[in-house]
């Protein structure tokens, strides 16, 4: 038998939507969640394994997050 952990931290968002707010300030919103995420994941706020992060999305979302 193997023992196993798993932490998962769900960080949710809402990015600018168009038309108020044309193409590409979405994806830029999305964007600077990410990098932010990447460059303070092993911050004692975030505490995450920056080698281990999984980006997901739906709908504009996962158009945005395959960018």
């Amino acid at each position: 038998m193997v023992n196993t952990y798993c932490l998962i931290y769900n960080i949710l968002f809402s990015y600018r939507l168009a038309p108020e707010h044309p193409f590409p300030a979405g994806l830029d919103d999305c964007y600077t969640v990410a990098k932010y995420v990447l460059e303070h994941g092993d911050s004692k706020k975030l505490r995450i394994d920056r080698n281990r992060v999984a980006l997901a999305g739906d709908s504009a979302g996962m158009f945005f997050k395959v960018q």
